[in-house]
C-alpha cells in the first residue's frame, strides 16, 4: 500500500485474515436402489468436499437400524469419500425404513449435512 501526503511517499504493508464461513459439501451415495431386502449388507458412500480442509465426518442411521460412526479425516484433506456398512436385519418387515444421515465439519468448524436418504425394505 502506498500513500502520498504533501509530496512525501510512505509505503506500508498490511496482513488480512480471511475467515472461512463455507460449510463442507456432503453427499450420500445410496445403494443402486433405495429399495432393499431383509438381510442385505449395504456399502454406503459419503463424499465430502471443502475448500479449506475436512476435519471429521459423522454417519448415522435411524429407523429399523440405528447407530452412528464418526471418522477423523487427515488434516488438510479437501475431497474424500468414505464407505460405511449398514446391515438390514434379517427380520425386517416389508415397508420398514432406514434413514441415512451424514454430517461433516471442516478445519474452521463449519458443518455441512447431506440430504438424508431413506431406504425401504421390500419383499
Amino acid at each position: 500500500m502506498t500513500a502520498r501526503i504533501a509530496g512525501t511517499t510512505i509505503e506500508a504493508s498490511a496482513t488480512f485474515a480471511v475467515l472461512d464461513r463455507t460449510a463442507p459439501q456432503v453427499t450420500i451415495t445410496p445403494p443402486a436402489s433405495t429399495q432393499v431386502r431383509a438381510g442385505a449388507d449395504l456399502k454406503i458412500l459419503v463424499r465430502v468436499v471443502d475448500e479449506i480442509g475436512i476435519s471429521r465426518v459423522l454417519f448415522e442411521t435411524a429407523g429399523i437400524v440405528t447407530g452412528d460412526d464418526s471418522t477423523v479425516v487427515a488434516s488438510g484433506t479437501m475431497d474424500t469419500s468414505l464407505s460405511f456398512d449398514v446391515s438390514v436385519p434379517d427380520n425386517a418387515t416389508v415397508g420398514s425404513k432406514i434413514t441415512l444421515y451424514a454430517l461433516a465439519a471442516d478445519l474452521s468448524q463449519n458443518e455441512g449435512a447431506a440430504a438424508p436418504v431413506t431406504l425401504t425394505v421390500v419383499p
